[in-house]
């Protein structure tokens, strides 16, 4: 995408035009992608090891990360204090860090995932007969599934 995307519509409403050519050029770009990638690391984390957190941490973390919930909204939730919450979530943060760090299942899942890309560009230009492409993506996606 490009930087005027950005420009455009990440400006807040009632903000001044003007007030938008005094940020430096890529504050609004890269404030969206390390608040929407933090968001979105933390979902993948949770999707490969949230089964490993413990049950309070599970309810924390889907209320508050993945529910979009604020600190005082979850504990209101939850019946605990907002301390509370964050003090959970943190650790479920740590907790599913750690996971990765040692386990690497993410990493791993990403390299077979570029591998099988690479594997179905080159089936579509070998000159295959469409059945024989059609069984090896078949066999490619099992692979990767599995």
């Amino acid at each position: 995408m490009s930087d005027a995307v950005f420009h455009n519509s990440a400006v807040p409403a009632g903000r001044p035009e003007a007030a938008r050519d005094e940020l430096p050029d890529n504050a609004l770009k890269n404030n969206f992608f390390e608040d929407a990638g933090g968001v979105l690391r933390l979902t993948l984390l949770y999707d490969f090891y949230g089964e490993l957190l413990t049950a309070r941490q599970r309810e924390c973390f889907e209320l508050h990360i993945l529910g979009d919930m604020s600190l005082n909204e979850t504990a209101e939730a939850l019946g605990i204090t907002p301390q509370g919450v964050a003090d959970i979530v943190g650790r479920a943060k740590k907790a599913l860090t750690y996971y990765e760090q040692k386990l690497g299942l993410i990493k791993r899942h990403g390299a077979q995932t570029a591998a099988a890309e690479e594997a179905f560009d080159f089936i579509a230009v070998c000159g295959l007969k469409q059945s024989d492409k059609s069984e090896m993506e078949y066999l490619i996606t099992r692979i990767i599934n599995n």
